[in-house]
């Protein structure tokens, strides 16, 4: 004679079986080293397809189990890539010299790149007025 279980009581048991193995102490965060060894010094670091990239240095590293992340960006990482030229175009047509605005501006795109939620601002564009869709 056989015991079986339902749907929902299978599903529990491989819940309960994967939270003894996966178990971490309650002060992990998302976003942290599992281990003392040196590691990428961002904080945190960008997870993309491909690789692990450390904006502090430029290098990228291999995946590894001792980060605990629960997410990556949805591109590749390009070692080489080209400049963007049009995207330097569009700074200069907005702001000209003005490096300050141009470096606010990376900034704020870079921080909506990755998942930590303590670095988001609100960033208003002032235009000319009339110049808006409604009108």
């Amino acid at each position: 004679m056989s015991v079986s279980c339902g749907k929902q009581e299978y599903q529990n048991g491989v819940v309960e079986a994967l939270k003894s193995v996966c178990l971490l102490p309650g002060d992990i965060q998302s976003g942290a080293w599992l281990t003392d060894d040196e590691m990428p010094t961002s904080t945190p670091p960008i997870f993309a397809q491909n690789c692990v990239y450390d904006w502090n240095s430029g290098e990228q590293h291999a995946y590894t189990p001792l980060w605990f992340n629960q997410s990556c960006i949805n591109t590749e990482i390009i070692e080489n890539a080209p400049t963007p030229a049009r995207w330097h175009w569009f700074l200069n047509e907005l702001w000209g010299d003005d490096q300050a605005s141009k470096d606010l501006l990376h900034e704020n795109m870079g921080l909506n790149l990755i998942h930590d939620t303590s670095f988001q601002k609100m960033l208003l564009f002032v235009g000319p007025t009339l110049c808006s869709v409604a009108t």
